[in-house]
C-alpha cells in the first residue's frame, strides 16, 4: 500500500519509465555509433533527445505533484529552497 497521493505516485511511474526510455535510447545511441552507420546514428540521436526532453517533462511533473501536495498540507513552498523526493 503506498502513501503517497495517487496523481504523485502516477508522476513518479511515470518519470521512471521516462528515466527508462532515456537509457534504451543512449544504449541506441551508442549501438549506432559503434557501427558506424551515419543515418542510424542520426535517428538514434533524434530519439536520444525527445527521450531526454520527455524525462526533464517528467520530472518537472513530479516537482509540480510535490509541490501542490505541500500547499494542501499547508506548508509554503519556498522555491529558492531545495527539495527531496
Amino acid at each position: 500500500m503506498s502513501f503517497l497521493n495517487p496523481r504523485r505516485e502516477a508522476a513518479i511511474q511515470a518519470s521512471q519509465r521516462a528515466e527508462t526510455a532515456v537509457d534504451n535510447a543512449e544504449k541506441a545511441y551508442q549501438r549506432a555509433k559503434d557501427s558506424g552507420n551515419y543515418a542510424d546514428r542520426v535517428t538514434a540521436y533524434d530519439e536520444l533527445h525527445a527521450a531526454r526532453t520527455a524525462a526533464g517533462d517528467a520530472r518537472r511533473d513530479v516537482e509540480d505533484e510535490y509541490q501542490q501536495a505541500r500547499i494542501a498540507n499547508g506548508d509554503d513552498p519556498d522555491p529558492a529552497v531545495p527539495y527531496r523526493i
